[in-house]
């Protein structure tokens, strides 16, 4: 049976609590997350094969059975070689919650993700508190694919993990921090409106408005900051909920074209087979196999 029709911009399906888990079999993305940000802190653990994440103009290579904590409001990606069999498990889980008890947790908390802090922190089994890390995130990423809790506890093991992690972001002493975070922000902006827009009928000149410049600079800092072009990250994210169409409903060809942002369907199974190597049809057919 399909599931109910995902919305763009959605990030949270764990019941009613601000927590997204996923398990991602890499190919299923073409090997590539779209860059994004958020308010979360997102975890990742390699269960199967190897990845890399991006984060802030930074790769960071990540094997079997390690993983990786990205910072609050910290540009990111996560990549996999093409062909490979490569399954990394996400969480997404907002760490503002931990500080609503009192005025001095939150300004620690906002310390402890300030742009002056460390952008991402490295996950491995020999430390011990890194350790307890990976084992949850294991557990939640079964949690996802088997069940066998409840989304309330789930929730709770994810403020666990934000807990234990938070004070581990030391400040950070790169010099460019400070110098790159106006053009940082202005590239959240876009990537922001990209995210909540990319549905609709819109151009790179729309996409710079949002962040306040040009569309020549726009351009600039997407290649400096994300090693991408606007166009790549809207054709992404168009094609990234075109397959979560594919996989979850039953919606005809031209339906999940015309859904996903892309005017023609016949352009649209184009540039799927392109990037996809098989039609949306037959990927649909793969998916639920």
């Amino acid at each position: 049976m399909a599931t109910a029709e995902p919305k763009p911009g959605t990030r949270y399906n764990v019941g009613t609590y601000p927590l997204h888990i996923d398990v991602l079999d890499m190919y299923q993305l073409n090997y590539q997350q779209p860059p994004h940000w958020q308010a979360d802190l997102e975890f990742y653990l390699v269960i199967a094969g190897t990845a890399a994440v991006y984060v802030n103009g930074v790769w960071q290579q990540l094997q079997q059975g390690t993983g990786l904590v990205v910072n609050s409001r910290r540009l990111h990606y996560l990549s996999a070689e093409r062909g490979t069999t490569a399954r990394v498990a996400t969480v997404l889980v907002n760490p503002e919650l931990l500080a609503a008890s009192t005025t001095d947790a939150g300004a620690e908390l906002r310390q402890h993700s300030a742009s002056s802090s460390q952008d991402y922190l490295y996950l491995e089994k020999q430390t011990p508190w890194q350790a307890t890390i990976l084992r949850r995130l294991s557990l939640l990423a079964n949690y996802h694919r088997y069940g066998g809790s409840d989304p309330l506890s789930a929730y709770t093991d994810a403020l666990a993990l934000c807990a234990r992690t938070v004070g581990h972001f030391a400040r950070n002493v790169r010099p460019e921090v400070a110098a790159d975070a106006s053009q940082t922000a202005a590239v959240w902006q876009m990537v922001d409106y990209v995210d909540r827009n990319f549905a609709t009928d819109i151009a790179v000149s729309d996409i710079a408005r949002a962040g306040r410049v040009g569309r020549s600079q726009c351009y600039d800092l997407f290649a400096k900051v994300l090693d991408v072009s606007p166009n790549a990250l809207l054709l992404q994210k168009r094609l990234e909920y075109a397959t979560a169409l594919l996989r979850g409903t039953e919606l005809d060809m031209a339906t999940v074209a015309q859904r996903a942002g892309f005017n023609d369907a016949s352009y649209f199974a184009r540039v799927f087979k392109r990037q996809f190597g098989q039609t949306p049809r037959a990927y649909r057919v793969a998916a639920r196999s």
